[in-house]
């Protein structure tokens, strides 16, 4: 298995990642960039996704 040390510290920095461009996300859908909001949401989504694959690792 991976060395856990570097697993666990990837997952905090998804974390941070994740948390980041959820406030991004949020003032875009404020300021009515549907486009940026959109993509922004597509983001989220694949880092979510890359998030529960490395909690899944840890397990």
């Amino acid at each position: 298995m991976a060395d856990r040390a570097e697993l666990s510290s990837l997952t905090a920095t998804l974390e941070e990642l994740l948390r980041r461009v959820g406030q991004l996300t949020d003032k875009a859908t404020e300021a009515g960039d549907d486009e940026a909001s959109s993509e922004l949401v597509s983001l989220e989504r694949g880092l979510q996704s890359s998030l529960r694959r490395m909690r899944r690792l840890l397990k």
